[in-house]
């Protein structure tokens, strides 16, 4: 313990924004330990929701403390000096940047995804899973058809392929199921489009995809 552990969150937070290096770190370190608890459970949670497999409660949890004091400026304090609503506000404001960055994991590029059989094919039950190395084009085990179609979803607008991407992973997290309308929202959220506008860029974009296999395919030789 020490006298920084004393200070309320307002303080703290204070000195982690305007502090000098000093006051920063001690600022910092009783911020920390005053909170870290708390947002390790908001990580844990969070990364347990979406169940994505490519970024764990570590991930975020580091993130998130690394943002919150980069950031400590963009906090708000609420008018009061009350400590218990002080933390809350601050529970708030950590929770807040914890969801961001999850939404920032998701965004990237894993190293595979498991792309939606819908972008393969106009039958709607096909249900074989495609894989796709996004980071190793030209893998040894990649088959012709996962080539065609990488070159399929490149040939896509970059908000294209942002959506075709979005909506793979959490097609192969949720193994068939369709996206609860939670998280679909979220995840729109995330993107800075209309649920409306969503769905029509997802559906141009598998039009794309299958008229550029579809062109593509070699034709079978006649026997």
């Amino acid at each position: 313990m020490t006298k920084w552990d004393a200070e309320n969150d307002a303080k703290l937070v204070s000195c982690m924004a305007n502090g000098t290096t000093e006051e920063r770190q001690q600022a910092f370190d009783a911020f920390y330990r005053r909170h870290a608890t708390y947002l390790y459970g908001i990580c844990y949670n969070l990364v347990n929701r979406y169940k994505f497999g490519f970024f764990s409660e570590e991930d975020v949890f580091q993130s998130t403390m690394a943002k919150a004091r980069d950031h400590a400026s963009t906090f708000r304090a609420p008018g009061t000096t009350d400590p218990q609503e002080l933390e809350d506000a601050v529970d708030a404001w950590l929770g807040g940047i914890a969801t961001r960055v999850v939404l920032d994991f998701i965004r990237r590029k894993p190293n595979s995804v498991c792309l939606d059989p819908d972008l393969r094919s106009d039958d709607e039950e096909e249900e074989d899973e495609t894989f796709i190395e996004k980071d190793e084009p030209g893998a040894a085990d990649e088959t012709e058809e996962m080539k065609l179609l990488r070159e399929a979803i490149d040939s896509l607008s970059a908000r294209e392929q942002e959506v075709i991407w979005a909506v793979s992973q959490f097609y192969v997290r949720r193994e068939h199921q369709r996206t609860p309308t939670e998280d679909l929202d979220e995840i729109i959220g995330s993107l800075g489009i209309s649920r409306d506008n969503f769905r029509k860029i997802k559906q141009r974009a598998r039009t794309k995809i299958l008229v550029y296999m579809s062109k593509r395919k070699p034709v079978p030789e006649a026997k």
